[in-house]
């Protein structure tokens, strides 16, 4: 069974002889909760992206930057010649182009290299998923507790019209049976009706 440790600027792998794998396998991406929506950061990070994967090209199997405000560094395993460490940090990098988009920072891990950037700067400010997901559920909370007032509300109204219909119906029966009972004790005693 392959395994990895991988470190800030380091890794070991371990691999069975027997076990083929893709050099462009992926095998894990992390991406920031902190996100950039505005400006052009999305292009810069595609420009950081973009000269980590030039550098490697130049024969480095390990390349680090600081392209304007972002970090970027990538990493390929040692047996990988400059245009398969190439080709394995451009699929890195259009995966974290893809799946890390507006996050602040990102790390994605091929099984022959990996890459990672991070955002240093504060030019176009951020906010966190989180707190989006807080917003919303505090909203949700809202719309529910309102939603329970307004039922248990209209619960309290309906049965206050079926009990005030009940009650109706009640004087009604019992007025019918009052005329019934007088009807029957004047016909009693009226003789004319009586016989």
């Amino acid at each position: 069974m392959p395994a990895r440790i991988q470190l800030s600027g380091c890794y070991i792998h371990y691999q069975p002889d027997e076990v083929e794998t893709s050099r462009v396998q992926f095998l894990h991406k992390t991406c920031s909760k902190h996100k950039v929506k505005k400006g052009r950061f999305e292009e810069l990070k595609y420009e950081a992206l973009a000269a980590v994967e030039n550098g490697v090209l130049s024969g480095n199997r390990f390349y680090e930057t600081a392209y304007e405000l972002i970090h970027v560094m990538a990493q390929c395993e040692e047996n990988l010649g400059a245009c398969e460490c190439g080709e394995c940090v451009s699929s890195a990098a259009q995966i974290a182009e893809e799946e890390c988009k507006y996050s602040i920072s990102g790390e994605v891990y091929l099984d022959s290299c990996f890459i990672s950037y991070k955002y240093q700067g504060d030019e176009f400010g951020s906010y966190s998923d989180q707190d989006d997901k807080e917003e919303g559920g505090s909203t949700k909370l809202i719309a529910i507790v309102i939603g329970g007032i307004t039922a248990f509300s209209l619960g309290i109204a309906f049965c206050l019209l079926m009990r005030s219909c009940g009650k109706k119906k009640e004087v009604i029966f019992t007025d019918q049976h009052k005329r019934k009972e007088s009807a029957a004790v004047v016909r009693k005693h009226d003789p004319v009706n009586a016989a």
